[in-house]
């Protein structure tokens, strides 16, 4: 079964080469003290306790099974494009030993962001843009989900708590 997925996958990733897709594989891995840190981290702070579950623990006795299976996925479909594996975590940056090849793969895609229509650059600049920001601002953000309508010129920006 997953020698066909795995086919499947570098058949695709051909075909996005053949029309003009660049793919470049970054896989950012979390070691098992970084993971326990982070689960830590969930329990210390109620803020982050909804991320922890219980099957959590469970899940990490499988955690050598995980591993092999990472890296058989990784070999087998790492055929096209720059690849690489990075540590995750505070120090990312600094322990990626291929961070400069991709960040010279992603430079050389020269992206640029969409142009905005007239239109849209009116809509961003009109008057719900800064009642939201103002009250995102002053609510500390908690209202940004809100009234998801509104961004798009649509509805009214969101009012402060106990207003309507």
């Amino acid at each position: 079964m997953w020698l066909d997925r795995y086919e499947d996958i570098n058949a695709f990733e051909r075909h996005l080469k053949r029309n003009g897709t660049r793919i470049v594989k970054l896989f950012l891995h979390v070691s098992k003290e970084e993971q326990k840190d982070r689960f830590l981290k969930r329990l210390d702070d109620p803020d982050k306790n909804w991320k922890f579950s219980s099957n959590d623990l469970a899940e990490r006795g499988h955690w050598d099974d995980y591993q092999t299976a990472y890296e058989d996925a990784l070999t087998a479909t790492s055929t096209t494009g720059p690849r690489g594996s990075c540590p995750s975590g505070p120090q990312v940056r600094l322990a990626c030993p291929g961070r400069r090849h991709h960040r010279h793969a992603i430079d050389a895609l020269d992206l640029q962001p969409p142009a905005l229509s007239p239109q849209e650059h009116e809509a961003l600049a009109g008057p719900n843009v800064n009642c939201w920001l103002s009250d995102v601002l002053r609510l500390g953000g908690s209202e940004a989900n809100r009234s998801p309508g509104w961004f798009r010129g649509h509805g009214t920006a969101p009012s402060a708590p106990g207003t309507v």
